[in-house]
């Protein structure tokens, strides 16, 4: 836990739990994260769990990181099983597995203004179209040269006009994109409409299924 300006490089967190916010890390505004790991971290409460791997405020940079099977357990208000963030956070380069959420965001829940780009967002699950999402963005976010394949729920639930450009998504249970989104030259499953955009079989290497962590 700590608070604003934080500065968090090359650290591993693994199965460590928290009460309400962050099961990794917990940060206020204005602070980097990169090149860390977090595996299997949890928040478990009864109400408003957020960030099972990193719940960060505002301004925030996380780059080159890896979230692997964090959780939120909260039973009311869980958002964010990966990653649950403020406004105007970069999430660059980063690979986003195997999250679970019982609510909204498997993956990433981003507030306003969230820049995601660069990043793997796959088999993130839920008990629903929303809590196994793996991007939900509330207002005008940018999500650019991403993979975002395979979540039990949707791939991207936009609440309100974010742009997607030059990613994948397809193979999401819950539908691929959900929303008004703008979206470019993409691969979309099923097809979206918008300048460029696709529907063709990446031809990903066959991904058997999402067990549970440790599943041999």
């Amino acid at each position: 836990l700590c608070g604003n300006n934080a500065t968090i490089i090359n650290c591993t967190f693994i199965r460590n739990t928290a009460a309400s916010q962050g099961g990794g890390i917990c940060c206020g505004n204005d602070a980097t994260i990169s090149n860390c790991t977090l595996i299997e971290n949890k928040v478990a409460c009864v109400r408003r769990g957020r960030g099972g791997g990193i719940r960060c405020g505002s301004n925030v940079t996380i780059s080159d990181c890896s979230l692997i099977g964090n959780i939120v357990e909260s039973s009311d208000q869980a958002f964010g099983g990966g990653i649950q963030c403020d406004i105007n956070v970069i999430i660059d380069g980063c690979t986003i597995i195997g999250n679970k959420s019982r609510q909204k965001g498997a993956g990433i829940y981003c507030g306003p203004l969230a820049n995601i780009k660069n990043s793997i967002v796959a088999g993130n699950t839920g008990i629903s179209l929303e809590s196994g999402t793996g991007i939900f963005c509330t207002d005008s976010s940018e999500i650019t040269n991403c993979t975002i394949i395979g979540n039990l729920g949707a791939g991207v639930i936009d609440m309100n006009s974010s742009t997607i450009s030059n990613s994948i998504i397809r193979g999401n249970w819950g539908g691929q994109i959900i929303g008004d989104s703008n979206v470019v030259y993409s691969c979309v499953e099923g097809g979206y409409f918008g300048n460029g955009n696709i529907d063709v079989d990446p031809c990903f290497v066959q991904p058997g299924y999402w067990g549970d962590v440790g599943d041999p």
